[in-house]
């Protein structure tokens, strides 16, 4: 009975020393591909510092920075450099240190190794960001052929705005002068009438002023229109000189009379359609929004 407890307990002994060797090796083959990752991270900013070298001595013979600027960038070029270099004799002595490690399978050799991996990889991420901080100084990302897409999300969101603005520039401009025409010809219809003795009312007076005061101010307006702006930029000169000089533009390229323009236009619409209940709760709707768009406008 003893001899069969006791060879059950050096079984039970060998299973747990074959998973405690398993458990080593496989840890061993995770740090051995982690550390044929570094060697490649090693060998692109290797490729990288053969890139960096050339553009520093194109910049040397094209450029006319001071010789103080090129003499700085040749001395962090060679720090980097020796710090590459160093880097990969660490490199292939931890791989030494992973084979011994592998071949005696001992805990303290793996310890050793770990403690050793930690510090080069920390080492090697400071000179990865060291190098990208240089290459990004240089220029050489914008034309590095691996640099990352553009969100395309981002730039049909940008085109359908700018269409938009766009869109609504145009209709701004079309509306404003097709509101000036209409006021010329109303304003020589009615100097047509008083030239043949007709008295002008209080209200085709001030009509007459506005469309006078109008014609003079759109020269400055023309002037602001042909300046090489986007229409998006047009508007945005219009906005502003609205806000703080109200007088300075014509009223027909001002915002209230282009509201009340539209108003009109749907009111006319809304009576096209009948008159049932819905179009009285239609009118009575636009009739608020009419006041409102004074009252805001007047204040």
């Amino acid at each position: 009975m003893k001899q069969k407890l006791w060879a059950q307990g050096m079984a039970g002994g060998a299973d747990a020393a074959s998973r405690r060797e398993m458990q080593m090796q496989a840890r061993l083959k995770a740090e051995a591909a982690t550390l044929a990752e570094r060697r490649l991270a090693l060998h692109r900013l290797d490729m990288d510092m053969e890139r960096i070298a050339h553009s520093i001595e194109q910049d040397i013979k094209e450029s006319a920075a001071s010789p103080r600027e090129h003499r700085l960038l040749v001395a962090e070029f060679g720090m980097l450099d020796a710090q590459l270099t160093e880097l990969g004799r660490l490199l292939e002595s931890l791989s030494a240190d992973a084979d011994a490690a592998a071949a005696a399978v001992e805990p303290e050799a793996l310890l050793r190794f770990g403690e050793a991996f930690a510090e080069d990889e920390s080492e090697l991420e400071l000179i990865k960001r060291e190098v990208g901080d240089l290459k990004l100084r240089l220029g050489m990302d914008l034309e590095s052929p691996t640099l990352a897409l553009p969100d395309m999300e981002k730039i049909a969101r940008y085109v359908r705005e700018t269409v938009e603005k766009l869109r609504s520039a145009l209709d701004f401009y079309v509306t404003g002068t097709k509101l000036l025409g209409q006021d010329i010809q109303y304003a020589l219809a009615l100097v047509g009438k008083a030239i043949q003795g007709y008295t002008l009312k209080p209200r085709e007076v001030r009509t007459l002023r506005r469309s006078g005061k109008d014609l003079l101010t759109l020269i400055p307006t023309i002037i602001i229109l042909i300046l090489p702006l986007s229409p998006v930029g047009h508007v945005l000169v219009f906005s502003f000189i609205q806000r703080y000089f109200p007088d300075f533009f014509p009223s027909t390229f001002t915002e209230r009379r282009q509201n009340l323009l539209k108003m009109y236009e749907e009111v006319e619409k809304v009576e096209q359609k009948g008159d049932d209940e819905d179009t009285d709760d239609a009118l009575e709707k636009l009739r608020k929004k009419f006041i409102a768009t004074l009252t805001n406008t007047d204040a």
